[in-house]
């Protein structure tokens, strides 16, 4: 991906570069949407994980030898690979924001110390 993909142009580490205002208000707008997402992503992986939690937790109730224990194994199992591509490709987008969002916060926060340096 360019870095004018990523939000700003020269930047060969894919962190933006904001140099005026416009460019400041544009990625403060990008940081908000993307984390917006980024939230929902959390909130959806960590009800993911709850939930196999929660199965695991009946599971290791049963007694070994118990045909309910085998249920509960069969149903981890089929749920976890009826899930587990959406849940990879979700993982694989969290992490790709959690990166994006820390290059446009570095770049915002640059602007700003610069930005009050110059008024200081």
């Amino acid at each position: 991906r360019s870095c004018a993909a990523s939000g700003g142009p020269g930047a060969d580490d894919g962190v933006p570069t904001v140099r005026t205002t416009t460019e400041y208000t544009r990625q403060r707008k990008i940081f908000e949407e993307k984390y917006a997402r980024y939230q929902d992503l959390d909130r959806e992986l960590s009800e993911n994980t709850r939930h196999f939690k929660r199965l695991e937790e009946k599971f290791n109730q049963c007694r070994r030898d118990s045909p309910q224990r085998k249920e509960y194994e069969k149903e981890i199992l089929s749920q976890f690979e009826k899930r587990q591509p959406e849940m990879m490709r979700k993982t694989a987008e969290y992490r790709r924001l959690h990166i994006e969002l820390k290059r446009i916060k570095q770049a915002v926060t640059a602007f700003v110390a610069g930005f009050n340096d110059a008024g200081s």
